[in-house]
């Protein structure tokens, strides 16, 4: 790294703060990472920084040249990664082509979104906000990731998703949580309220592989918005 001077220096040491300090290194293979607009979209590991060295002073520009050792603490690099339906969705063919990145289609009465995991199974979190004008008594999707497929039910026959109101569920295990959040009205958890049933997990995690994520509100699908966030990984780019 390199730094104006030794003030310069030490203010970069009190950021870190300590060696113990786990901070993100950020990466992009097109080398078009900046920190003010894509730090959101790049690869990243955790890492922990174990020596900074004093460096010696360069003689024709000026400033203080300091070797940086840090010590990864994942194999993989990661991304968050966050796919959105449109506010208006026009039914249509589903499409048919090999994907290489998460999107949202529309199949018949169902929305779906596909996406390909080159890492570890992760966690993820399913936003469905009902801007329909009525309140949804079905809100369903199931995940097939090759042969395993995993079901989730929420407020069907228990509480509807009343109008304006987002559903969210969150599978990752330190975030772990399913709310209804309603405008001016706060957040309440509804993992109480759910009808019991073994078929319906809920929590659902995203595997290795193809995922494709089906959801069903009862034949509903415009003014009904999907967000899905995951954590992209891999081991090398």
């Amino acid at each position: 790294m390199i730094f104006r001077d030794l003030a310069h220096k030490m203010r970069f040491v009190d950021f870190v703060g300590g060696y113990e300090r786990t901070l993100r290194l950020y990466y992009d293979p097109s080398g078009l990472v900046l920190p003010e607009t894509r730090l959101k979209e790049g690869w990243y590991k955790e890492v922990v920084i174990t020596q900074i060295t004093d460096g010696l002073r360069d003689t024709k520009l000026g400033v203080y040249v300091c070797q940086v050792t840090m010590q990864m603490l994942s194999a993989v690099w990661r991304r968050d990664t966050t796919v959105a339906s449109t506010e208006t969705i026009t039914e249509g063919t589903p499409h048919t082509i090999p994907f290489v990145y998460p999107y949202f289609y529309v199949a018949g009465k169902t929305l779906v979104a596909e996406l390909l995991n080159t890492g570890d199974r992760v966690g993820c979190v399913v936003e469905v906000t009902n801007n329909t004008g009525a309140p949804l008594s079905k809100v369903l999707w199931q995940v097939e990731s090759g042969d395993k497929i995993q079901y989730a039910k929420w407020m069907s026959g228990v509480e509807p998703l009343i109008n304006t109101a987002k559903l969210v569920v969150d599978s990752n295990p330190l975030t772990y949580r399913a709310d209804v959040e309603r405008a001016g009205a706060g957040t309440e958890s509804v993992r109480r309220l759910q009808e019991p049933n073994l078929q319906f997990i809920n929590f659902v995690d995203i595997y290795n592989g193809a995922n494709k994520f089906s959801f069903d509100f009862d034949g509903q699908i415009e003014g009904i918005d999907v967000r899905l966030s995951y954590r992209e990984e891999v081991e090398h780019l």
